[in-house]
């Protein structure tokens, strides 16, 4: 059993290593490339390097994040609602109640459902299974983006029942 405080202390304690572990080894890398000649201090340009690297990681993830947005706003997010779409009709999955929270709550209600197939519980089971290791793994975008297709998914599949 795990507490979301042990997971938010996970998550800052793994930062801090990760930090930690990257600095040794930007100074390990300017001690070895140092000359007789060098009289600066390793430790500050290690701080330096530190700091340029964070600055370069999250202008790569900005940009990684909004291609990922783009893409799913052009074309990603249709292709994606109408795939599961097909695939709640296929497995047959309940009729969603008129209102969620968010897409965790229809997942939950199919799960509890005592007369929804196995395949439709099989098949909820992979979606949460996909939101938490999105979750798990701080893929916030991504997990934002799959969520946002669950629920228009939802909504279409309820609206398709009247």
């Amino acid at each position: 059993m795990q507490f979301e405080r042990q997971k938010k202390q996970n998550f800052w304690t793994n930062y801090a290593v990760r930090l930690i572990l990257e600095y040794v080894v930007i100074y390990l890398v300017l001690k070895i490339f140092q000359s007789s000649y060098d009289t600066s201090s390793q430790l500050g340009e290690a701080l330096l390097g530190l700091i340029i690297l964070s600055l370069l990681e999250i202008a790569l993830a900005l940009k990684n994040s909004l291609i990922l947005y783009v893409l799913y706003r052009w074309k990603g997010k249709e292709e994606a609602v109408v795939d599961l779409l097909a695939s709640f009709k296929k497995v047959g999955l309940p009729k969603p109640a008129e209102y969620y929270l968010d897409a965790d709550g229809y997942i939950e209600d199919v799960l509890k459902d005592e007369e929804a197939t196995q395949d439709a519980k099989n098949f909820v089971s992979l979606i949460f299974g996909v939101l938490t290791a999105y979750r798990a793994n701080q893929m916030i975008v991504r997990g934002a983006l799959y969520q946002s297709c669950l629920e228009e998914a939802i909504k279409r599949y309820q609206a398709s029942f009247h």
